[in-house]
């Protein structure tokens, strides 16, 4: 089977050279050896993932957040990584606490976040007041924060972090805890005659 999966979305999934790794590439390769499943690792960007699934390119996408906005369009196995989303901003800048900002009525607060990622959507439904301006990916997102153009990207607490302190350091607030909190999983199609999500579950107990 053909599992799609993220080239560079450390430290869960990414690409080196033509071997897929990361953390969440070692349990779903201990996962398909248990069910059985022969599965080749394919290396997508993040906006093509969900497209290249519902297109019939790859059998199932590993790493994708298991959001209550998605489940109308995927199937997903049982959770496999904890995480979150998390606001990042510049050092000295004057962040407002997520309660205050869930309530406000109107806001000139600009933020980013990707649009293939499942943050767009909360960020519609629980912050509206914010503006909110899709980018393409992280690094997109990090500069739009840097050039001033947005004062937060709305980015994986996991994956924001480990890039902002790598390409970025000392610039960037760590965030403490994410404003949103999301498990990460295998999606496929719904409908999908392998069976192969059941057939993960059934393992997922014993790893």
């Amino acid at each position: 089977m053909r599992i799609g999966y993220n080239s560079d979305f450390r430290p869960f999934t990414w690409q080196d050279g033509e071997e897929a790794h990361g953390d969440l590439i070692n349990i779903c390769r201990e996962l398909f050896l248990k069910a059985e499943i022969s599965a080749q690792f394919v290396a997508l960007e993040l906006m093509s993932g969900q497209l290249a699934l519902q297109n019939g390119e790859i059998d199932a996408l590993v790493g994708i957040a298991i959001s209550p906005h998605r489940k109308d369009r995927f199937l997903f196995s049982q959770p496999l990584i904890q995480t979150g989303g998390a606001w990042f901003v510049l050092m000295g800048t004057d962040w407002q606490d997520d309660l205050v900002l869930k309530g406000l009525q109107e806001s000139q607060l600009a933020v980013t976040t990707p649009t293939g990622g499942p943050l767009l959507a909360e960020i519609k439904a629980d912050f509206p007041a914010l503006n909110l301006t899709p980018c393409d990916d992280y690094n997109q997102a990090l500069q739009l924060v840097v050039e001033g153009t947005v004062q937060a990207a709305a980015l994986n607490i996991h994956v924001g972090t480990r890039m902002v302190t790598t390409q970025y350091p000392g610039c960037f607030r760590i965030p403490v805890a994410p404003f949103f909190h999301v498990a990460l999983g295998i999606a496929v199609l719904p409908g999908d005659q392998s069976g192969m999500i059941d057939r993960i579950n059934c393992v997922m107990p014993g790893l």
